[in-house]
């Protein structure tokens, strides 16, 4: 069992320190994946027909090899207009923070 995240704009190591996860992890014995930190070979190329995405995405293998993926909400108010978005904002881990703006094509997209 493991635990997968990625945070942003914080460091994603500091946030697991800060939240207690090292501790927790060591604890309840699960493996802790900083995602921030995968090689780009650890992503997989995903280009689903009619999506809105200009050239497909990169998805993090480790999820789309799981039996079983757990997301819990992540209640807080968007930076982007004040709305809520609960648990959109959890998805944008699956991606990779380096290497194209993901963030800024979701966000400029009509759709």
């Amino acid at each position: 069992m493991f635990l997968a995240e990625r945070s942003g704009p914080a460091k994603t190591a500091e946030t697991f320190k800060k939240k207690g996860i090292y501790n927790l992890a060591k604890e309840l014995d699960f493996e802790i994946i900083d995602l921030s930190t995968l090689p780009k070979d650890a992503y997989v190329k995903i280009t689903p027909e009619g999506s809105h995405w200009k050239d497909g995405f990169l998805f993090a293998k480790i999820y789309r090899e799981a039996e079983c993926v757990v997301e819990t909400c992540c209640l807080k108010t968007h930076m982007y207009g004040g709305h809520f978005t609960l648990s959109l904002k959890n998805a944008t881990a699956l991606v990779p923070r380096d290497g194209y703006e993901y963030m800024r094509e979701l966000h400029s997209s009509p759709h």
